[in-house]
């Protein structure tokens, strides 16, 4: 039930704290239950390239009830919005708070020449699935999000691992068969490349394969080895490498399922699989 004295209104003017509170009382009692601390919360934003101008709050009587945090970047081409997150708080679920607040945002978006909305959401959440498809969003693409201890087979030594600083995309761009979400993307990894760790493999001084990964947090962001020079171990050195550089315990999100080859070696060094999403999409 809607009480009359409601406000939605855009980011520009909420300070963070506010947004953390209606954050982490939404997604308390979510599948995969979910609690950052302030300093968390704005990591997050920032990687999410989130825009506060085309993000959206619910108050009522002045308490956060409902948001949607939208990030905005060139993605393949397209001006594309990302939903970083959409919540609503436990008591008041059921009264149409996201379709409403989309309702209010898609003309602001469409204004901002915006063309394409993309997001992730598990695929167990039937409720969220239903809400997001009656909205107009569609599925796309399924991802894989994994986790465990590093456990690499045995290790021939075919190329020379090293740290490398600098992303040059358009190289590491040539080794990929699929293209990474948008939290790995190459335009969210520019925004926290002081957080990120580039290992490099090379035979004969020639960079062959990649793995950009964040130490703090133990997560892996993209790795890819050249066509012409996989099933040779290459992804196996790369993440030993890793395993001297964090430790063991690792985790690494939304790996598109259509990789066979990706999926059979994460098993195979020791990951598991611990939730599975979809990326929706829809046009504005």
């Amino acid at each position: 039930m809607k009480m009359k004295n409601t406000n939605i209104q855009t980011l520009e003017t909420i300070d963070t704290s506010q947004i953390l509170q209606v954050f982490n009382e939404s997604f308390a009692d979510y599948i995969v239950p979910m609690k950052l601390t302030e300093e968390q919360l704005e990591f997050k934003m920032k990687s999410d390239k989130t825009d506060k101008g085309l993000s959206i709050m619910v108050k009522e009587e002045d308490k956060p009830i409902a948001f949607i945090l939208h990030g905005k970047q060139v993605l393949n081409g397209k001006l594309t919005v990302y939903n970083g997150g959409t919540g609503v708080v436990p008591g008041n679920r059921g009264a149409g708070w996201v379709r409403e607040m989309y309702d209010l945002i898609l003309p602001l978006l469409k204004e901002n020449k915006v063309e394409e909305l993309v997001l992730e959401v598990i695929t167990g959440n039937a409720p969220a699935i239903k809400s997001y498809k009656k909205i107009g969003y569609t599925i796309h693409r399924k991802l894989k999000c994994y986790r465990g201890k590093i456990a690499p087979g045995k290790i021939t030594k075919h190329a020379e691992i090293r740290e490398i600083s600098g992303f040059d995309w358009k190289k590491k761009q040539s080794f990929w068969d699929i293209h990474p979400t948008w939290q790995n993307s190459a335009n969210v990894l520019e925004e926290i490349k002081e957080h990120c760790k580039i290992l490099g493999a090379f035979v004969h001084d020639k960079l062959v394969g990649y793995l950009i990964f964040n130490p703090d947090a133990r997560k892996v962001y993209q790795f890819a080895v050249s066509p012409e020079h996989r099933r040779k171990g290459i992804g196996t050195q790369l993440f030993a490498a890793l395993k001297q550089e964090t430790g063991e315990d690792i985790s690494i999100i939304n790996v598109d399922e259509g990789s066979k080859a990706t999926h059979l070696f994460l098993k195979k060094t020791g990951l598991e699989v611990f939730i599975e999403q979809y990326e929706m999409k829809r046009a504005v």
